[in-house]
């Protein structure tokens, strides 16, 4: 059995449970949005989380907080980070408005 242990790994609420399942050897295919941090396929660790007209990004290389009703970032602009903020965001639009 194994000790308990801290991860520390950035990631977001949606990744816990994705880890959890994992880690009970159970799927997680209902959870599309979440990331199994302890899995060898998280090779990208970033933080994401949405607010009324904008999102959060963060990675290794710093956090950017975008606003979509200025279509600028608020904090730590960075045209990579903006790019792949904006494209989970649509994801997730997409997501929802099929549902």
């Amino acid at each position: 059995m194994e000790r308990p242990r801290r991860i520390d790994k950035l990631m977001s609420q949606t990744d816990i449970a994705a880890t959890l399942l994992g880690q009970l050897g159970l799927p997680h295919d209902d959870f599309p949005f979440s990331r199994d941090v302890m899995a060898d396929t998280y090779t990208y660790p970033f933080a994401f989380n949405t607010f009324n007209n904008g999102f959060n990004l963060r990675d290794s290389t710093g956090c950017t907080v975008f606003d979509n009703v200025a279509g600028r970032a608020l904090y730590g602009a960075d045209s990579l980070r903006e790019e792949k903020g904006k494209a989970i965001l649509q994801t997730l639009y997409d997501d929802l408005s099929g549902r």
